[in-house]
């Protein structure tokens, strides 16, 4: 019976595994903060246009200089918070790459040694096979040999009957 397949290199995948794992976790960590940002942006934009529309229905009524400029100070320092998100969410973008990027490589080390170990147990098992198919063989010669001497036993055992039959009858 042939050996089980055992791939040496297992501890080598176990640990390209887990540098998958960690690379995978750390840009799902960042993917989620990159969308955190985005949505923060979201609310950013849609509260800059809120606040924008109530300007533009305070100038077409009444005319109320405090609170136009309160709403102006409070538009621009929504438009400051706008750019700084924006760029952070640039910055995110750049990590939220570099991690993709890490994760794909921690991912094709991985496929590497999984391509490896298919291909040493393939070829382990066509080993087996081979020998299994040579052991078969041998036992098959071996049965006809047998068969063979045993052929040879009755031709003779019928030989010295036939002989013995001859002898027996010139006597």
């Amino acid at each position: 019976m042939a050996k089980a397949f055992k791939f040496k290199l297992a501890p080598v995948l176990k640990y390209r595994e887990i540098i998958e794992d960690e690379a995978k976790s750390r840009f799902a960590t960042i993917t989620q903060i990159r969308n955190t940002k985005a949505q923060e942006l979201d609310a950013l934009i849609g509260e800059q246009d809120h606040a924008k529309q109530e300007m533009v229905s305070h100038k077409l009524g009444n005319i109320d200089t405090f609170a136009l400029r309160s709403l102006n100070r409070y538009i621009t320092g929504l438009t400051m918070s706008q750019q700084r998100t924006e760029g952070e969410l640039r910055m995110v973008d750049q990590e939220v790459e570099k991690r993709r990027l890490e994760f794909v490589e921690a991912r094709k080390g991985v496929r590497v040694m999984e391509k490896l170990r298919e291909k040493q147990e393939d070829h382990h098992n066509y080993l087996a096979d081979q020998e299994q198919m040579r052991v078969f063989d041998e036992m098959a010669l071996q049965r006809k040999r047998r068969e063979e001497l045993e052929e040879i036993k009755r031709q003779e055992m019928s030989a010295a009957k036939v002989r013995a039959a001859a002898s027996e009858a010139t006597s």
